[in-house]
């Protein structure tokens, strides 16, 4: 089944059960290699910034991975940028390779694509990312990304020029109880060429796991100049999302 990711009519709707249907069809031809979600949350929120007003979000994912470790996908968020438009659909698609240590690391290189297909005017926010993640056994993840066309921002919703952009992130997650984790998170965004900015925020959070399902609820922190720059967008704020897994 071929999505219309580039067709300007589509609806968010439209999309979300397209998405759906196909992760279903591909989950029932070749169950040990998709893997498939859908999610609910408060708000859409990408590295402590909040995408759009703070309203709910519905999300759809599916990732294919094949026996040499080799895995693509795409994800697509409702997200609703301004108070008078109605929802948009923040789409990121992906394909990376991965591997295991025979000790306790893991890791993967990934590069994505992130961008409002369906809206002709929101077209220029696109950009591409190239990163590396890292996991130490399953507890420590350390995440390092380059972006050669961020978007610079002024305060408010303006984007400026494009930029290289650097991030960097750390969690650790532990386990507390049966069925319950703990994380802590810390992040850093860098512009580089155009305007150099720095945009720092922490995270922490409480999961619960069961079978397919899981709950989540976080704390999100931000500096000072992070919220001089997106102001609403960065507040201290609560986080708070479901999701199954299939």
């Amino acid at each position: 089944m071929k999505l219309p990711l580039f067709s300007r009519t589509i609806s968010p709707a439209k999309l979300c059960l397209a998405l759906l249907a196909e992760c279903m069809l591909c989950q029932s031809a070749c169950a040990q290699i998709w893997h498939s979600e859908v999610s609910l949350s408060n708000e859409k929120s990408l590295r402590g910034i909040t995408i759009g007003r703070s309203v709910g979000s519905l999300g759809l994912a599916t990732h294919y991975y094949d026996e040499q470790k080799w895995f693509a996908g795409v994800v697509a968020d409702t997200v609703r940028l301004t108070d008078d438009q109605t929802q948009d659909v923040f789409v990121n698609a992906d394909v990376g390779y991965q591997w295991l240590s025979e000790i306790d690391w893991s890791g993967q290189v990934v590069y994505a694509h992130y961008a409002y297909p369906f809206k002709h005017q929101l077209r220029n926010y696109k950009y591409d990312e190239l990163g590396a993640a890292f996991a130490f056994r399953s507890q420590l993840f350390f995440n390092i990304a380059w972006s050669p066309n961020g978007r610079a921002q002024t305060p408010g919703y303006a984007f400026q020029k494009t930029s290289d952009r650097v991030t960097l992130s750390a969690v650790w997650r532990q386990t507390i109880a049966p069925r319950w984790t703990a994380n802590f998170g810390i992040g850093a965004s860098n512009y580089l060429t155009f305007r150099p900015e720095l945009y720092r925020y922490a995270q922490l959070g409480l999961v619960y796991q069961w079978q397919q399902w899981q709950c989540s609820l976080t704390y999100l922190v931000t500096d000072k100049s992070t919220k001089q720059n997106f102001l609403s967008r960065a507040d201290n704020r609560f986080l708070a999302g479901i999701q199954f897994e299939f």
